[in-house]
């Protein structure tokens, strides 16, 4: 029985960068009153971090303790140790980091970062805990659809909580360098490193997500992974795609949507996605498959 999605309320995209602007503001003014720099390497949640206070993501760990707490909940009920998880768009690792103590020691961890700026920075985390590195597979790849997709130029990697005209109007983030990276579908990547099994995939690719997922057919027809992914019906639409044409590549390889805090099975409607996300704003989702839906 698939349930109407909870209406919690649901801050835009845009809303969520302004209201991080303004708790920034004291924050770096006290820092600078004491002498500190808006860069800081400091402890959150057990790890180290090497931080910008003038992004978003890296703002929101320093001043929460983690990004996306609730995404985090979710990948830890469904990975286990000794799990294989691919992390599709990990920026600066702010996922990465927990995918890997999650997996333990016997499991791994593929982090996939398209842009220079970003996969210097989730570079910098890695080497800040050693006893975590050894768990992932750094890769400059940008997923795509097909074999001979060519590699855009840029892509959508940072989120300054500084003011800008450099920023996309919605999505509020900057495209940066893709240079030195490469473009491939998942399903040629498994195929390339003889990996045979994955059990979780985590997904932000800012709107990129059918062209991802279609380039991945092989992996969820055959080897069923758990996906949780971002819902952004603006950047999706930006692409050429729609939510419908997302339930459509979900429903050929027999995955359906659910909420990400309750697991609860989502309507496969687009009227009813749409109304759920509204104009400018996200959720991150999990998509399941189908057989998995039914046990829940």
């Amino acid at each position: 029985m698939r349930l109407k999605p909870t209406n919690m309320p649901l801050l835009t995209t845009k809303r969520k960068i302004a209201l991080a602007r303004l708790l920034q503001r004291p924050v770096l003014l006290c820092r600078h009153l004491l002498g500190f720099r808006s860069q800081a390497e400091v402890r959150r949640s057990g790890f180290r971090w090497r931080l910008d206070l003038g992004e978003g993501i890296d703002f929101t760990i320093y001043a929460l303790g983690a990004f996306e707490r609730t995404s985090q909940a979710a990948c830890r009920r469904f990975i286990e140790p000794g799990a294989v998880v691919l992390d599709i768009g990990a920026n600066v690792g702010a996922h990465v980091l927990p995918l890997a103590r999650q997996v333990g020691p016997r499991g791994r961890v593929f982090a996939f970062e398209p842009t220079v700026w970003a996969l210097k920075k989730l570079r910098a985390n890695l080497d800040l805990n050693p006893q975590l590195k050894d768990r992932v597979t750094v890769e400059q790849i940008l997923c795509v659809e097909k074999a001979d997709d060519a590699l855009p130029a840029a892509a959508m990697a940072s989120w300054p909580l500084v003011p800008g005209e450099d920023v996309h109007p919605l999505a509020r983030g900057r495209f940066l360098s893709t240079e030195g990276a490469r473009a491939m579908t998942l399903d040629d990547y498994l195929a390339s490193q003889n990996l045979h099994g994955v059990d979780f995939v985590k997904l932000d690719v800012d709107g990129d997500e059918c062209a991802v997922l279609r380039g991945a057919f092989r992996l969820l027809k055959e080897l069923r992974p758990v996906v949780l992914m971002e819902l952004a019906p603006h950047v999706l639409e930006e692409r050429g795609e729609t939510i419908g044409s997302l339930l459509a590549v979900l429903g050929s390889v027999g995955y359906a949507l659910a909420e990400e805090r309750s697991g609860r099975p989502l309507p496969m409607q687009e009227k009813e996605l749409y109304q759920w996300v509204p104009h400018g704003a996200s959720r991150n989702v999990l998509a399941l498959p189908e057989e998995c839906i039914a046990t829940l």
